[in-house]
């Protein structure tokens, strides 16, 4: 018969458990309830006389065959640690050899996203804040905690590769990208077949691709660029709601998954009904009501993350952002230059509105196209009516029939999702709408031919005899005395045409040796490559924006707009190229304005409003709110351009309405910049400077992530070699039972003639040699190894000699935290040590590292024999309350924000209910009362539903602390031994009050330290106490200091005073 309280194992069960209850039933049978050691897993069920027979006791000294090493003692423990420190701990936080992340990055994945069970933000910080970053990281952390396995990443096609490159160098993540070749190499789903997927998102919509998609179940979907998947809403009465094939697909898509994460730098456009319609997709319950308006742009959205980039700040406060400083340099077109633009613009607008007039988009959109470059240079200009007479020519060589199929075929072009498409689509279908007509009788392209010779004639007339004015500003601004080049800059030089691109270039390199350029016809390589030379060789690069889309130049600061785009975001979209994390210098951006042309007219007057209103408030956001603001008062900068083209209104009717309009709403940025800057001065830099500090204190050293998989490995028969001095470990071939072993427990698949080669020294790592951390998939194989092994293991009790001045008796328990969802947030390994007088202190897990175990003796005990658990209670308590603490501020805030939309959604349903009951003549409204009744039961159990999911959410439990084993510490005085700093907390306080140190801090007994405090700058300094007559660390705990021992000083005690302090930057062994 089992004992309650016995620990058995057997086939009987997947893992070790702790006998419940044992009792006969009937016969030969026996009823036994048992609890999963590793799992808390309840099991239940009824065995016979021999299976009882056949469960292995773990927790007797019954059975000798069972009686472990101290080798092994060693790794359960250690194991232990590195796994809750793996799957748990914030450590990750503080970056790597290829990663440093920001407050505000940390703070958003950190203090936000891991706040709540399912994760469902939209991220949307100004451009440059580091969105892939903190999709990194959210990725990593997920992972890590195994929430999610499968992961769909949708991306504008031209940024994919950026994507899949920045995930595996940053978080040595592998993703795969989908594309039409993917599908015709699989029989199978590459969608199913691969885990981490990544796929352009306009692919994705296609008819034959979409249902792939969704066929796949994803646990984590993350979408860059996500305003394109729009939806808008028309008529105010009657509401009609149009959906883009990204909105419909996202619609579906994200309805079916747990975490996603939306990621924009421009989040509304302006159009509060569109980011309802974008907001929905995170929270249909919420968001899918109109009166949800209201509170969209509220701080207290628990869905938005939104940082501006003036508020973004380094640990030490300082900006991350340099200032960003605009000039407009204007000039005048020359006579020559102002006839072809008066002759062009005639032409524009003759076509313009015979376009109208005829029903043809194509055709309109052409002209105004054309004017647009007509606006770049003369080189555009001409080279476009070139291609459009040759365009037309070859139409009179067409049957009518192949003209009329031709024009349909270009009215049949989807112009409605042009906003919504990447710069890179826009450009191919501004090449295909550029010869658009709308007439195709042979007398009406003849006669457009003989208008389009005479302007080309004049075009190439003014091209031979002079040089631009344009080109002579910016050969000024280059070249001239004062001038960026003489001056050592670097310049960044954007258009919007590859034909004045090529000008450009053509000009500029008359007077440069080299340059680098951009457009979007370049694959990504080609664009690196291009970068490359711009960072080492050159000193101009040229760019359209198609093809600056994804690239990044911090280490250039001056940017010239050599034409200006009719959209204010993608003028800010632009600056986002040099103005972003990384630059160090101010930046300076330089617009050319022609002043006298209706549209440079009314671009001046707009580029010196925001100018004005950007002084003023010290903010950028300008620029993308005047976009917004323009396309939400129907006043968009598109259509007050076409109106000065077409003379339909005088242009100072079209700039003082442009000036009202932006005026009226000044107030509003007012307030929006008060509102986000309130959100932005949330995040805590001391207090998250001082946990980074902690952080550090606590994180394993890498070194021991290297010994822990040689020791593992070795045990089971794998050769490891030593190479460099012992600082880099090599493996020829990993055996095939643990390749077979890592399949078995789907870890990443290990080749059969793969050499492996690691380190724990970031100054040893190269392409060969790789870092040993918790990613390593070396790490991940030791773990599961590890985690097998102690399975067998029963609790137990070690002896060892250590080089502590008094004997410990260590008791070890594990503390899980969870929420009432039934999510695991945490598991923690308490030490716990007895002295002889009494007294428990805690112990830091580096105690199992700092010095090597390898002598000592082992006993099997009973948890009867563990006599610390009110003391691990305590501990367990302390641990839920900081869990709580971080969580309650996301929980409230949801809890408020779901009380108070849903609240408004009742109020308006109320109203409209008790309108038509008013209204109900001859009981007419009979249907619309009784559908209004059941919208309010159905709000109420909404309503009730969700708060309680919250309140399930905010409430972290903890389950009892679970006996691990006994250690028994004994002094070894031949080794460096350790002070506990609790008997010296007193003395150390008091000597850094005297030397104006602050914000002291006690680490737990045998830590990494013993002590913290601050200087009065804020600089931290990290102690470590030692007496008089052992003065001097040992080899291995200094070199496990690493990235703080230029911050560490070893302080001598005698007679209970400090004595003397040394600083541990330079090494005194």
């Amino acid at each position: 018969m089992l004992k309650v309280g016995e620990v058995v194992i057997g086939s009987q069960f997947p893992e070790p458990v702790e006998i419940k209850r044992c009792e006969g039933i009937e016969g030969e049978l026996y009823l036994v309830e048992a609890l999963g050691r590793n799992s808390s897993r309840f099991y239940e069920l009824m065995i016979d006389h021999g299976e009882l027979n056949s469960l292995q006791h773990l927790n007797t000294q019954s059975t000798n065959s069972r009686r472990i090493s101290v080798d092994k003692f060693r790794r359960m423990l250690r194991s232990r640690v590195l796994e809750n420190e793996s799957r748990y701990s914030e450590t990750r936080a503080l970056g790597g050899q290829n990663l440093l992340p920001l407050p505000h990055q940390i703070e958003a994945v950190y203090s936000r996203m891991l706040q709540v069970p399912r994760v469902r933000f939209l991220l949307a910080d100004d451009p440059g804040a580091g969105k892939t970053i903190m999709a990194g990281m959210l990725i990593r952390e997920l992972k890590a905690r195994q929430a999610v396995e499968r992961i769909l990443i949708l991306v504008p096609p031209l940024v994919l590769t950026q994507w899949q490159e920045e995930l595996h160098e940053k978080f040595s993540m592998d993703f795969t990208i989908i594309t039409r070749e993917s599908l015709r190499n699989n029989r199978a789903n590459p969608f199913l077949e691969n885990g981490h997927c990544l796929a352009s998102m306009y692919w994705a919509t296609l008819d034959d691709v979409k249902p792939l998609v969704l066929e796949a179940d994803f646990d984590l979907v993350i979408v860059d660029e996500a305003h394109k998947m729009a939806a808008y809403t028309h008529g105010k009465i009657k509401r009609k709601v149009s959906r883009t094939k990204l909105f419909q697909l996202g619609d579906v898509l994200l309805r079916k998954t747990e975490h996603c994460l939306l990621l924009t730098a421009t989040p509304h456009k302006g159009d509060a009904e569109n980011f309802r319609h974008l907001m929905s997709l995170l929270d249909p319950d919420i968001f899918s009501h109109h009166i949800a308006n209201e509170t969209l742009r509220e701080k207290s959205n628990p869905f938005i993350i939104r940082r501006l980039k003036e508020s973004l700040k380094n640990f030490d406060g300082s900006p991350i952002f340099p200032e960003r400083r605009t000039r407009t340099l204007q000039y005048q077109l020359s006579p020559e230059e102002h006839d072809l633009y008066e002759a062009v613009t005639d032409y524009v607008r003759f076509y313009f509105n015979r376009a109208l007039s005829n029903c043809s988009n194509s055709t309109a959109f052409a002209m105004m196209l054309l004017q647009r470059r007509l606006s770049s240079s003369v080189e555009a200009i001409h080279l476009s009516l070139m291609r459009r007479k040759d365009r037309l020519g070859s139409l009179l060589s067409k049957t009518l029939e192949e003209r009329e199929q031709l024009l349909a075929e270009l009215e049949g072009l989807d112009m409605t999702d042009y906003d919504e498409q990447a710069l890179g689509e826009q450009e191919e279908l501004e090449r295909m709408l550029e010869n658009a007509v709308d007439k195709v009788d042979v007398e009406a392209l003849e006669q457009e031919i003989g208008k389009l010779e005479s302007l080309i004639e004049h075009a190439a007339r003014l091209k031979a005899q002079s040089i631009e004015r344009k080109y002579i500003e910016l050969e000024q601004t280059l070249f001239g005395v004062n001038g960026l080049l003489n001056k050592g800059e670097k310049i960044l030089v954007f258009t919007e045409f590859v034909d004045t691109l090529n000008y450009l270039e053509k000009k500029l390199l008359e007077r440069v040796p080299r340059l680098a350029k951009i457009e979007g016809s370049l694959s990504m390589d080609a664009r690196r490559r291009q970068v490359q030379l711009f960072r080492d060789e050159c000193q101009i690069m040229l760019a359209t924006d198609a093809g600056g889309e994804s690239i990044n130049l911090q280490f250039c600061n001056q940017m010239i707009n050599y034409d200006i785009p009719w959209n204010p975001n993608r003028l800010e979209q632009r600056m986002g190229r040099i103005h972003r994390i990384g630059q160090l210098n101010e930046v300076f951006i330089f617009n050319l304005v022609a002043q006298n042309t209706r549209e440079g007219h009314v671009m001046e007057r707009l580029l010196t409003k925001m100018e004005q209103m950007r002084t003023d408030l010290g903010k950028d956001l300008v620029y993308d709110f005047i976009g917004d603001v323009l396309e939400e008062s129907e006043c968009d900068l598109p259509t007050l351009m076409q109106e000065a083209i077409l003379n339909r209104s005088s242009l100072e009717d079209i700039t003082n309405r442009l000036e009202v309009t932006i005026s009226n709403e000044y107030q509003a940025l007012i307030d929006l910049a008060k509102r986000e800057q309130m959100a932005s001065e949330a995040i805590n830099l001391p207090g998250m400077r001082r946990e980074q500090h902690d952080l550090v204190v606590k994180k394993v050293p890498d070194q021991h992530y290297v010994d822990f998989v040689t020791d593992t490995l070795q045990a089971h028969k794998v050769k490891i070699h030593d190479s460099q001095g012992a600082t880099v470990k090599r493996i020829e071939r990993l055996p095939k039972f643990l390749r077979e072993y890592a399949h078995k427990k789907n870890l990443p698949p290990f080749t059969a003639n793969e050499a492996y080669r690691f380190t724990g020294d970031s100054s040893m790592v190269t392409p060969d040699i790789s870092q040993m951390t918790a990613e390593h998939p070396l790490f991940r194989l030791s773990l599961e190894l590890a985690k097998d092994e102690r399975e067998q293991i029963p609790l137990t009790k070690l002896s060892l000699p250590y080089p502590v001045r008094e004997s410990l008796n260590v008791e070890v328990f594990s503390v899980t935290i969870g929420d009432g969802t039934g999510q695991e947030l945490a598991e923690e390994l308490l030490f716990l040590a007895q002295r002889a007088n009494g007294q428990v202190i805690a112990m830091d897990p580096y105690w199992l590292f700092y010095h090597e175990i390898t002598d000592g003796l082992v006993s099997y005990v009973d948890e009867s024999a563990f006599k610390l658990r009110s003391k691990a209670n305590i501990h367990a308590v302390e641990l839920k309350k900081r869990f709580q603490s971080k969580r309650d501020p996301q929980s409230d805030r949801l809890s408020s924000y779901l009380r108070s939309s849903f609240q408004r959604q009742y109020e308006d349903t109320l109203e409209r209910l008790q309108r038509y009951q008013r209204d109900n003549v001859d009981n007419k409204n009979a249907a619309l009362i009784n559908q209004m009744q059941a919208n309010l039961v159905d709000i109420e159990i909404r309503r009730d539903e969700r708060l309680a999911e919250v309140a399930r959410q905010s409430n972290i439990l903890v389950k009892p602390p679970k006996c691990i084993s006994q250690i028994e510490l004994y002094p070894d005085m031949k080794s460096v031994y350790r002070l506990l700093p609790c008997d010296y907390s007193k003395v150390v306080a008091d000597y850094e009050r005297a030397n104006g140190r602050s914000n002291f801090k006690v680490f737990d007994g045998l830590g990494l330290v013993d002590f913290y405090s601050e200087r009065y700058n804020g600089e931290p300094r990290y102690v470590i106490l030692c007496t008089n007559s052992s003065p001097n660390l040992s080899e291995r705990h200094h070199s496990d200091l690493g990235p703080i021992v230029d911050k560490t000083y070893l302080y001598l005690l005698e007679n209970g005073e400090v004595l003397e302090e040394r600083w541990l930057g330079q090494k005194n062994m």
